[in-house]
């Protein structure tokens, strides 16, 4: 090799070739070297010893590590990393075959080109955190989270062109359990990074119509050092066809010893994970791990948008598959309804009571349940579903959306409807004539002045004045216009029945473009329901990351994105809105971890608990029966209450009197831009008596005062959270709430509406972003832009005019930088917040009409509310603390879907 660098090097006195172009040699030459395994430092001495001029090597080496340290500061995605990673990978180069072909091709293809340029940027950050491919022996370990429908195959199909590009030979695609799944990857990944490269440089070890069979010809004749072939390989997670990859890869030993591999695990989650013992393993696990041991050089790169399990899977087994080499979080498109767009986050400013979810959420009355679902898996056999008038709502409202989407020049795309009420398959079969017996029936009816079509046009004008879709900048559409298509849409809808005992099932190449399928698992993970806009949705799960797999509505609705709307039962939607917590808060953790540069070796992901919902099943816990809690620089609120329990709230109401008449007797409140009261340095002994006192909806499993007390009391005992500040959130105007604060002083009531349909109430979230700042000595209610120019005047830190005000309020509750800089005490201390919520609070928009609203009632408490929040500082002295995680002895591992699937595959 070296001989070979020598002949190619250019004679530096050469007048026939400038500078740059002798530059930009030594600078591939260097990267190349790198590729195969060198450091820096080692490649520019290989360049030097080959005769090259020790300037332009230095020059290479400089412009190599500006390359490089692009890669490594990409700001999105987050990730956090082990510190033993290299930094090996420059990016794409002018040189490169696979990715450039498949960026032309998504461009080509009409892809926005802010969505290609977050493809590009994240499948660069993951390729960088694998190991050299001409590394002698490597086992990577990585994990990428995905958001559910979000397009992950698009970026697992990138980081293999650009992995190819960088020298990896071997790609195997493990692309969940069913066969659905594993054609439409392997049909996904031809086109993309096969049909678009002709020259013949790919060979397939799988088609779209076969799974994995052992080749006559053994493994050498595909691998070689010498080989500048590229082999893909998309199985399905089956014992069988594992044990056929690994029995032919084991026939030739040595043929993989110098091929680079990634190993790419679609759904990372489900299957994948050990749910044995050390010594007895799951059967797909051991598979996996066997084929991992069979390539010296691999890397394995899970991806899931749920990746509870894969992050509390056993860190301590070596040849495991615990991302202990990285941890990547994707970037959410900004086209992607997701689960925070859906169900909502925390709301802007609730003086207007905004919240930022769509209002396509419909309730499925708890009284329809007996007839849409079977009580037990033993009456299901004797189960006949019935058309509820929820069920009935639903379809009638496919077929207007599907009308509507041929009015606006749609028809050669595909539209979905999804009706998923139970895993049992024979259930599924009984769905279908009732359904269709109401598709007839709405063909029969469709003559004027009917009924049923006044029904129709009132049903378009309810939904389009909930949702408009010029408010969703798509095109509106009158009823005339809708209703001249009903009748196309009524004679080409088909009714499918998706699982593994059916013959006729869901498919996207029969001429069928508008399909209502009904189904369990097969339609529950990884499979693309094209078009979808309706959910029918009633099946319940006991662990997070089944039921948020469930979610296929999640995804990319451009064109109709007014169009699709869910139905299912309140307590599913609180437990979705749990789940978008939940979510929000793991990407969060990898994203601090990546600026507090920690590893996934030595510090976990944290996951907050629920009071009815494991986090995964109990086999899968097995290693997670204790984790490292900390609450540091943490914003925690209630927004469950129960709202008719008068005892209860009296009891909040009680606790929070004495903590304000306490904080009172050691300094007299301000009075904060007219409508807060603030309490500054109330002691701690003071704020753990009230801990002891308040009473928190049993929804918020990580705010239980319990648990809080337990930490602030570790924290009093190494010196940290001392002196507290409490303020009493108020409005400028409204009615007054004389029973709260101390000496006669009043706060005026806030306003909290509940959402529709829940047992206890649930007010989504009680904060306003300005409220973290009420202790910061702003003389009025900062506004983002006020906000920059008082901080940049008080010497703190924000000069990025990128900055959220959040983000800044939540770095800045600490003494951050020179010490000699006079910090507000606010800056400093923990946070109590208090909110009395006015009893009745009526919804500011009762006509439910404005974009992103749910359907909100009267809170009608009986008694007033009153709220909770805390903020607690960030500092390095905040200890972590041990907890126990909740006991999942008495949650029932979900056999029957392990059944179904195992059924399925049979």
């Amino acid at each position: 090799r070296l001989m070979c660098l020598r002949s190619t090097i250019p004679h530096c006195s050469s007048d026939g070739l400038g500078d740059n172009m002798k530059r930009d040699f030594f600078t591939r030459s260097l990267i190349h070297e790198v590729k195969s395994g060198k450091s820096p430092r080692e490649a520019a001495d290989y360049l030097l010893e080959s005769g090259a001029p020790g300037e332009l090597v230095e020059e290479a080496l400089d412009e190599y590590a500006e390359m490089v340290n692009r890669v490594t500061q990409l700001k999105q995605p987050a990730s956090f990393r082990s510190h033993e990673r290299k930094d090996w990978y420059s990016g794409p180069s002018a040189g490169d075959t696979y990715w450039p072909a498949l960026k032309h091709y998504l461009c080509e293809k009409g892809w926005n080109a802010d969505v290609v340029d977050s493809i590009d940027r994240a499948s660069t950050k993951v390729v960088s955190l694998l190991d050299p491919p001409g590394q002698d022996r490597f086992q990577t370990r990585g994990l990428v989270l995905g958001y559910v429908q979000s397009g992950k195959t698009a970026n697992f199909t990138a980081v293999a062109a650009k992995a190819a590009d960088a020298g990896y030979q071997f790609f195997i695609v493990l692309a969940g359990l069913h066969n659905a799944l594993r054609k439409q990857t392997q049909k996904r990944m031809e086109m993309e990074l096969i049909d678009i490269n002709p020259g013949g440089t790919w060979q397939r070890l799988t088609t779209q119509e076969r799974d994995f069979l052992a080749p006559a010809d053994p493994p050498a004749a595909f691998f070689s050092d010498y080989s500048n072939a590229r082999i893909l390989c998309v199985i399905k997670k089956n014992p069988s066809r594992l044990r056929q990859l690994v029995r032919w890869l084991r026939s030739s030993p040595t043929a993989l010893r110098d091929t680079p591999v990634l190993v790419i695990d679609d759904e990372a989650d489900q299957a994948s994970l050990n749910t044995g013992s050390v010594e007895d393993r799951s059967t797909i696990n051991q598979l996996i791990l066997d084929l991992l041991q069979c390539m010296p050089r691999s890397a394995y790169v899970g991806y899931t948008a749920t990746p509870f399990a894969n992050v509390l899977s056993d860190p301590s087994f070596p040849d495991g598959l615990y991302p202990k080499d990285f941890i990547v979080d994707l970037p959410k498109p900004k086209a992607y309804f997701g689960a925070e767009r859906i169900f909502g986050t925390e709301p802007i400013d609730h003086d207007n009571d905004e919240d930022d979810s769509l209002n396509l959420l419909r309730l499925i009355p708890e009284t329809e349940l007996e007839l849409l679902k079977p009580k037990s898996r033993a009456s299901r056999n004797e189960f006949d579903p019935e058309m509820t008038d929820s069920l009935r709502d639903a379809i009638d409202w496919f077929v207007l959306a599907c009308a509507a989407r041929l009015a606006r020049g749609q028809r050669e795309t595909h539209m979905t409807m999804l009706v998923h009420t139970t895993l049992y398959t024979d259930v599924h079969g009984r769905f279908k004539q009732p359904i269709e017996s109401e598709l007839t029936r709405l063909t029969s009816t469709l003559r004027p002045g009917h009924a049923v079509k006044e029904k129709l046009k009132a049903l378009w004008e309810k939904e389009t004045e909930a949702i408009p879709a010029t408010e969703m900048d798509e095109s509106p559409l009158t009823w005339d216009e809708v209703q001249a298509h009903v009748g196309d849409v009524l004679n080409d809808i088909a009714v499918v029945i998706d699982n593994g005992a059916s013959d006729n099932r869901l498919s996207y190449e029969a001429n069928r473009s508008i399909q209502i399928v009904i189904g369990g698992n097969t339609l529950s993970r990884g499979l693309t329901l094209e078009g979808l806009m309706v959910s029918f949705f009633l099946r319940a799960s006991t662990t997070y990351d089944t039921l948020l797999q469930m979610g296929r509505w999640f995804g990319y609705r451009i064109g109709y994105s007014d169009l699709p709307r869910i139905w299912m039962t309140a307590d599913l939607q609180s437990n979705f809105q749990h789940l978008a917590r939940v979510e929000a808060e793991i990407r969060s953790d990898v994203a601090r971890y990546e600026r507090e540069n920690c590893s996934p070796r030595d510090f976990g992901v944290n996951i907050q608990a629920h009071s009815t919902l494991a986090i995964t099943s109990k086999m899968k816990m097995q290693h997670a029966k204790r984790a490292k809690m900390s609450f540091n620089k943490a914003v925690k609120q209630t927004t469950f209450f129960r709202h008719r329990d008068a005892e209860w709230l009296q009891g909040n109401h009680r606790a929070s009197q004495r903590l304000l008449k306490r904080g009172h007797s050691a300094a007299a409140p301000q009075k904060i831009w007219g409508r807060h009261w603030l309490y500054t340095g109330v002691n701690v002994r003071d704020v753990l008596d009230f801990f002891d006192s308040y009473k928190v909806h049993e929804t918020h499993g990580d705010m239980q005062p319990e648990l809080i007390g337990a930490y602030v009391r570790a924290q009093q005992e190494a010196g940290n959270l001392i002196d507290w500040n409490v303020a009493v959130i108020g409005q400028l105007k409204g009615k007054a709430f004389t029973d709260l604060l101390p000496d006669g002083l009043v706060v005026n009531f806030i306003n909290r509406s509940r959402l529709e349909g829940k047992e206890d109430a649930d007010l989504k979230a009680i904060m306003s972003q300005t409220d973290r700042a009420v202790d910061f000595g702003l003389d009025t209610a900062p506004s983002v832009t006020r906000f920059k120019t008082w901080s940049v005047e008080k010497g703190f830190f924000p000069t990025e005019p990128s900055i959220s005000y959040v983000d800044w309020c939540a770095d800045h509750r600490s003494p951050i930088g020179d010490e000699s800089v006079p910090i507000h005490p606010g800056l400093r201390r923990p946070l109590i917040l208090l909110y009395p919520i006015e009893p009745e609070s009526p919804p500011a928009y009762p006509d439910r009409s404005r974009k992103s609203r749910q359907p909100r009632e009267a809170l009608n408490a009986a008694h007033p509310v009153i709220g909770l929040a805390i903020i607690f500082p960030q500092s390095q002295r905040l200890l972590a603390q041990d907890y126990w995680t909740v006991d999942l002895s008495t949650v029932e591992r979900e056999e029957a879907d392990l059944e179904e699937v195992e059924e399925e595959e049979t």
